[in-house]
């Protein structure tokens, strides 16, 4: 497994958002076959998206 933490910032529609997030990638022979991203404010990127 590898283990990301990342900042994401990003402007659309006129909303900003700046939250962190974390990532785990499952791999197998080098390939990646499953990813798990856990947001830190969900709320806050659902809206972002919408």
């Amino acid at each position: 497994h590898v283990f990301v933490w990342e900042r994401f910032t990003g402007k659309r529609k006129g909303q900003t958002l700046d939250t962190t997030e974390v990532v785990i990638f499952k791999l197998e022979k080098g390939i990646v076959t499953e990813a798990i991203n856990f947001q830190s404010d969900y709320p806050a990127v659902a809206k972002f998206w919408s």
